[in-house]
């Protein structure tokens, strides 16, 4: 078993992922990038200092796990080291990965987290579901533990959280879990845990209404950091958790937060995202005077109408448009985007 460590604080502050980015994804239309994400984990930073809470990122911190651009390093370095104590952080999907699409299943000594781990920016959750971190506030004990990207969610809390006095136990996860709200493929039905309070997930990207499993509840904050057009009415926020603090209504969600959870609303642009050349369904399909044209023939006439990306993501997301139309045998989908993915790739990225 290994040694559970003690901070005293008044609290934690759950961060959903950041992405930060050395490339600007997809439609945002961010003079840089960089400046915008990390600003916004500043401000979230800002937040645990004025309130002595203990900062947990919920996964993917950077987007890709082997973006080694230095100025972006150096910044998220500086960032990171601005609170009054070193951020907790769970690894997520995007931290494994090596290339656009190969997703690891460990950290290794090319994957940029480990850098920041061995030298002290940030500490990482076990991510076995066994607890890391005991909380001891005023108003009571948060003992803190993670399951990380692709692993499974234990059914039983094991001993360690059995034999640890606490008030609050918190199961942080990464994994695409069924909340209510917009649907996710293939997503996990939320599972039933016993010996676990609260359970806060990162990976889904919006904020999801708390769901009662049992005697657990499940909570998903999403993102300070709205990576594709669909989350534009998203509102990046991070969200405190301090023991003893009575429930409170969430303007947003229109739902009573449980464990006295509060959101602070990080600052951001609404409108931040490109919409030019985006598919549209017509409300009545237009009579056909001739042969119609291939729809990837007119997709790629279409392409240079479309907003320069560095990552290629807009165009992925129209020609995902047009799979889904035709409905495309997905073993060629998966053949057509790889060698787009491949194509990318060669472009070169930091």
């Amino acid at each position: 078993m290994r040694t559970i460590e003690r901070i005293s604080a008044s609290g934690i502050l759950l961060i959903g992922d950041p992405h930060v980015s050395s490339r600007r994804p997809g439609r945002r239309r961010d003079d840089d990038f960089v400046e915008t994400v990390l600003g916004k984990l500043a401000a979230a930073l800002k937040v645990a200092e004025a309130n002595r809470l203990v900062p947990i990122i919920l996964g993917d911190l950077l987007d890709a796990g082997d973006d080694n651009d230095i100025r972006m390093l150096t910044q998220v370095t500086r960032v990171l080291r601005s609170c009054w104590c070193t951020p907790w952080y769970l690894v997520g999907n995007h931290t494994l990965t090596i290339g656009r699409r190969s997703i690891h299943k460990e950290l290794s000594d090319g994957h940029v987290l480990t850098l920041l781990a061995e030298s002290g920016t940030l500490r990482l959750l076990g991510g076995d579901g066994d607890p890391d971190l005991l909380v001891e506030t005023p108003t009571g004990d948060i003992l803190v533990g993670g399951v990380c990207w692709g692993r499974e969610i234990p059914s039983v809390a094991g001993d360690a959280w059995t034999t640890t006095k606490a008030d609050i136990r918190l199961l942080t996860t990464h994994h695409d879990l069924s909340f209510p709200g917009r649907v996710i493929p293939g997503a996990i039905p939320l599972p039933r845990v016993t010996g676990i309070d609260l359970i806060v997930n990162g990976h889904v990207h919006d904020t999801r209404k708390p769901v009662p499993v049992g005697q657990t509840t499940f909570f998903n904050p999403g993102n300070i950091t709205r990576m594709s057009i669909d989350l534009e009415t998203h509102v990046p926020s991070v969200f405190s958790l301090i023991p003893g603090r009575e429930d409170a209504l969430d303007e947003f969600l229109s739902h009573v937060l449980p464990y006295g959870l509060r959101r602070h609303v990080i600052e951001h642009v609404a409108e931040v995202f490109d919409h030019t050349g985006r598919r549209i369904d017509a409300t009545e399909p237009p009579l056909i005077m001739e042969r119609p044209e291939s729809s990837f023939v007119n997709l790629l006439r279409q392409e240079a109408e479309l907003p320069r990306t560095e990552d290629g993501s807009v165009f992925m997301e129209e020609m995902q448009a047009v799979f889904d139309d035709l409905d495309v045998d997905p073993r060629i989908r998966e053949m057509l985007k790889g060698l787009l993915v491949q194509e990318g790739d060669t472009s070169g990225r930091a």
